[in-house]
């Protein structure tokens, strides 16, 4: 696999995550993730190799690389409500664990 076609590879992973992540498909999403993962291990090691492009390679792979990161902020930013939906889950649970005992307690009192 040449440079660019890495880092399409990388891009379209990114944008399968997000679709995934949108869809509440976290399974397929862990699974893009993970081979994402071993492409950007791979797209590292080229770069320390020296691997390089020039000219209009070059311009593209900036603009990908550019996409990839501006994806990557979008599927923070799902994830970050999603975490944030099940810390609400799990304050609502706490709480529903107090009222609980509170009215137990009340009850047999």
């Amino acid at each position: 696999m040449n440079f660019q076609e890495l880092i399409d590879t990388i891009g379209a992973a990114n944008t399968a995550m997000l679709e995934a992540a949108g869809e509440d498909r976290w399974d397929d999403f862990l699974l893009i993730a993970g081979a994402r993962e071993s492409m950007v291990g791979m797209f590292k090691s080229a770069l320390e190799e020296g691997r390089t492009v020039s000219g209009d390679a070059r311009l593209k792979a900036t603009e990908s690389l550019e996409r990839i990161v501006s994806e990557y902020a979008d599927i923070e930013a799902v994830i970050k409500a999603r975490m944030g939906a099940l810390a609400q889950a799990a304050t609502t649970l706490g709480n529903t664990e107090k009222i609980e005992k509170y009215y137990e307690f009340n009850r047999t009192a």
